[in-house]
């Protein structure tokens, strides 16, 4: 679980690894980095919520830019301050009945 510096051009350049590898961001805490052994490279928001650790995923680079994920973070922290629980949210509106 190494901390990097992420840049857009760190982020394109990985290659895929032997084994899934996590990089952290410096610059925006709790921004994941998840690289698969298939190349796959996938932004997530690992937080804390009543005690305990969640991750929410933000979605696939490149579909995802690195500013994005940095800009939803920052919405995140924001619901997370309000007493929201992103995680939780999600799977509500996941699983919500249709009419």
């Amino acid at each position: 679980m190494p901390a990097k510096k992420l840049t857009h051009r760190f982020v394109k350049g990985l290659q895929p690894p032997k084994k899934p590898i996590e990089y952290y961001d410096e610059n925006e805490s709790g921004l994941i980095l998840r690289l698969s052994k298939a190349g796959t490279k996938t932004f997530a928001y690992r937080y804390r919520f009543s005690g305990e650790n969640r991750r929410f995923t933000i979605g696939k680079f490149p579909e995802v830019s690195l500013s994005d994920a940095r800009a939803k973070i920052r919405e995140l922290k924001v619901r997370i301050n309000d007493g929201i629980d992103p995680q939780a949210e999600k799977k509500k509106l996941k699983y919500k009945p249709k009419a």
